[in-house]
């Protein structure tokens, strides 16, 4: 579906019909996680200097569930991260770098994150599946 740009009278296509060259540098950027893309849903997120930042909701469950964590930060700075989920044995807390498997209990439960930047802060981008 072809529409005409109000702009500089120039025909584009529509989102849907486009060959983006991005597809292929992200395949390749996602090739070092321990997990497919295909199946697995990014989040970002924000580690604050020397100090636990918010705790960010990143997949929701029902029933038992095994999920794998991953992040990497945006600067050049280390990122401890804390993932919060209901386990068989209860709650639990885990602190982690860079990834973590996790396996959910039997429960209706949020899995959570949260970052700390060592010594600075930084932007997080993050993957679940």
């Amino acid at each position: 579906m072809e529409k005409q740009n109000n702009f500089n009278n120039k025909k584009i296509r529509s989102n849907n019909q486009m060959n983006i060259a991005t597809e292929t540098i992200s395949k390749q950027t996602f090739s070092k996680l321990p997990f497919k893309p295909e199946v697995s849903k990014q989040f970002s997120a924000y580690a604050p200097p020397n100090f636990w930042g918010v705790w960010y909701t990143i997949e929701s469950h029902i029933g038992p569930v095994d999920l794998s964590i991953s992040y990497k930060a945006v600067g050049d700075t280390l990122v401890l991260g804390k993932v919060r989920y209901f386990s068989e044995n209860g709650k639990k807390e885990q602190e982690f770098i860079d990834s973590v498997q996790i396996s959910c209990g039997n429960a209706v439960d949020n899995v959570e994150v949260c970052f700390k930047g060592v010594p600075t802060g930084s932007a997080v981008e993050g993957w679940v599946g």
